[in-house]
């Protein structure tokens, strides 16, 4: 608790209206108030928010490529750019080293750019989608519980949801493929509620916006956004079976068409605007399920370690989880609803073991219907108590139990600094400080490259989000210097340490950007 009380004042004013509103959407929700709905969404990004104050610094590699990129669409929303010119001639294919960045899908990246120009090129501007989106998803899972369960057993998912730390730490950056990733599970999250609503309704208008959120997904990273349509399937083949009704199978297909008109013009165009670069995206997302990619592998049981990663300690996860899985079979649970929640797991699991490339993140798709599993399991055990006040307690414990492992506020502490003793407080120190020297040295008079910006990290690549500089992490030669300069440009060294090659000392014209480690 001492260690919180450390905390900037205004990280503790986001953290009391994320209390407060907690609380208020609990307690309207037990009201029977149409606002607490409001009041959970705030919580959620109150709580996203939090966690982006915590570090005060863009992530390594996703995070800070993606906040540049999206930037960068600003001046072509069509053209998503690295480095908005190469001026020295040096870019390869390499997606840390191009000009044409096509190694994600644009969606999320036009929402990050939108949010850019509205408040500048800062850390707040990169998160406040995601937050946004935490907040939306948070709303979204107590309804895929509500229409597969009941209304308790949507609570207690959208509870259980907005506190996972895993997911809270892909808002911040921490965790790799970041931003990307809440989007694309955002997307697949809508699809699923939309889909449940079908279910419940059979209404047309919730089919095609399955159809339309299913295609952000994919234009969100790639094809495992069609994941909705599995169920789907079967579950129409089971109505032609049963009842002779095709309407769902009908449904289903003008949803698909819809999908594709959202997602296929992307393709179709970067095909034809850059060919060479969308031929070499293309070869690498399909080299993903037999190769591992940039050393991103693992045995056959990688997915099954990293349970304890993604929720709490594997082996008392799966032991959970059977319990629940037999509870609901035993209290004999919609087969709709049974047959949505363990399809999406089965498949998500069985292709990814499967795949090559192995990432912790790959499984997200299927982390609402687990949870969903986890809660439809509290609530149906609670109904086997006939005193009311047993079946509270009962659900308050299970429900507490759930909060602590995914949480896990040990690790919280740790990770994000907040611990006095805490080992990467100076790594943390050490990345802010590397930020507020790019943020001090940002005003440049006139056009500027940068060189030797190669501070850590691929320091480079945030101080021309941060800049309106070209940035590099090299020296250039003299001649470089000479060319470059002739084009107009404004040339700067950064001294890191007295690390300037001795040839460049002393040259006419150059500026000159001391940093020193503290």
């Amino acid at each position: 608790m001492s260690d919180l009380l450390q905390l900037p004042s205004a990280t503790k004013l986001v953290m009391l209206a994320y209390i407060l509103s907690l609380g208020c959407a609990v307690y309207l929700f037990f009201k029977q108030s149409n606002y607490w709905k409001y009041a959970l969404f705030s919580a959620a990004f109150c709580l996203a928010a939090c966690f982006s104050m915590f570090m005060p610094f863009l992530n390594i590699w996703d995070e800070q490529f993606h906040a540049l990129v999206a930037k960068n669409m600003l001046q072509n929303p069509l053209h998503p750019r690295l480095f908005l010119e190469d001026v020295r001639d040096v870019t390869t294919s390499n997606w840390v080293m191009t000009i044409t960045w096509l190694h994600k899908p644009p969606l999320f990246l036009w929402v990050m750019g939108l949010s850019v120009k509205v408040f500048g090129p800062t850390i707040f501007a990169v998160r406040f989608p995601s937050m946004v989106l935490h907040g939306l998803m948070t709303c979204a899972s107590y309804k895929i519980g509500r229409n597969l369960f009941d209304k308790k057993s949507g609570l207690i998912l959208a509870v259980m949801f907005m506190h996972s730390s895993y997911l809270l730490g892909l808002i911040t950056g921490k965790n790799m493929t970041d931003h990307n990733d809440v989007f694309f599970l955002g997307f697949i999250l809508f699809s699923f509620w939309t889909f449940t609503e079908y279910l419940k309704e059979h209404k047309r208008r919730w089919a095609y916006l399955t159809g339309v959120f299913a295609g952000c997904a994919v234009l969100t990273k790639w094809l495992v956004g069609l994941l909705v349509f599995a169920p789907w399937g079967i579950i129409s083949i089971i109505y032609i079976i049963q009842n002779k009704q095709s309407q769902v199978l009908v449904d289903q297909l003008r949803a698909l068409l819809i999908t594709l008109l959202v997602f296929l013009p992307w393709q179709v165009y970067i095909f034809l605007r850059f060919p060479k670069e969308a031929a070499l995206e293309m070869e690498l997302n399909a080299s993903h399920f037999h190769s591992p990619v940039e050393k991103h592998g693992g045995d056959f049981l990688f997915h099954f370690d990293q349970i304890s990663e993604l929720y709490f300690f594997k082996w008392d996860f799966l032991i959970v989880l059977s319990i629940s899985c037999v509870i609901l079979i035993w209290k004999k649970a919609k087969w709709q609803s049974l047959l949505v929640s363990f399809c999406i797991i089965f498949i998500v699991y069985l292709f990814f073991t499967h795949a090559a490339t192995k990432m912790p993140s790959f499984t997200l798709p299927a982390y609402p219907m687990v949870l969903l599993i986890f809660a439809a399991g509290i609530t149906s055990l609670a109904s086997y108590f006939k005193n009311h006040l047993l079946r509270i307690g009962m659900q308050v414990t299970c429900v507490v139990f759930f909060l602590f492992h995914l949480f896990n506020p040990d690790k919280v502490m740790e990770e994000y600094a907040i611990a006095h003793d805490s080992k990467v407080k100076e790594t943390f120190r050490m990345r802010k400080y590397q930020n507020d020297f790019m943020l001090a040295n940002a005003d440049a008079p006139n056009k500027r490259v940068v060189f030797g910006c190669e501070l850590r990290g691929y320091a480079y690549v945030q101080w021309m989000y941060f800049t309106k500089d070209m940035a590099y992490p090299f020296y250039p030669s003299r001649a470089d210097i000479s060319r470059i300069q002739q084009k107009g440009y404004h040339v700067a060294l950064i001294d890191w340490n007295y690390s300037i090659p001795a040839e460049l000392v002393g040259l006419p014209d150059l500026e000159v950007l001391r940093y020193q480690d503290k």
